[in-house]
């Protein structure tokens, strides 16, 4: 038997000590998401400092995934920009959109980058998914550019068990800082 799962899952907040910006949390089937508000304060250590900017430019988007018997995983990779599935998932047409995000602020500026490792996504029938290991391609030490820029993609697995099935969505907070 063969379920059909359209899936979306997107960023939802982004923040600074200093300077706080954040992007909608609102929810969304399907859709794609680029807000963003730009926050006031400024550092003590900079009093100079650009507030952060925050823009999703692009969802965590599962696409339609049917599912036999027993379950099975869609992996959506930020770094290879692929996609990949296992055990009874199917990708039905296009595959998933990793999500996409950037950052603007002061040029050259290290920053703190956190993503939860797991998010729930919920449909409106109660069903409930996870997706594991949410990952970015960034490197080890994020900095804004000298430009002020910092691009970055994310991705994470989506486990598919039970007999769950409808229009799943869900947030992923971000929290971003200066260093």
């Amino acid at each position: 038997m063969f379920r059909l799962f359209p899936l979306v899952a997107m960023m939802a907040m982004a923040s600074n000590a200093a300077t706080r910006a954040v992007a909608g949390d609102g929810l969304c089937t399907m859709c794609s998401i680029g807000v963003a508000a730009i926050g006031q304060q400024q550092d003590s250590a900079h009093d100079t400092q650009r507030p952060l900017r925050i823009m999703i430019t692009a969802d965590l988007d599962f696409a339609r995934i049917a599912v036999r018997a027993g379950g099975g995983m869609v992996a959506l990779d930020p770094t290879s920009q692929g996609s990949r599935s296992e055990g009874g998932a199917i990708a039905l047409g296009a595959a998933g959109y990793i999500g996409h995000v950037v950052v603007e602020g002061e040029p050259g500026r290290a920053l703190r980058i956190d993503l939860p490792r797991t998010v729930m996504l919920s449909s409106m029938g109660g069903g409930e998914l996870r997706i594991r290991n949410v990952r970015t391609n960034l490197s080890a030490a994020p900095r804004l550019g000298i430009d002020g820029r910092l691009e970055f993609s994310f991705g994470g697995d989506l486990s598919i068990s039970g007999d769950a099935d409808g229009n799943f969505r869900g947030s992923i907070p971000l929290t971003i800082d200066y260093e």
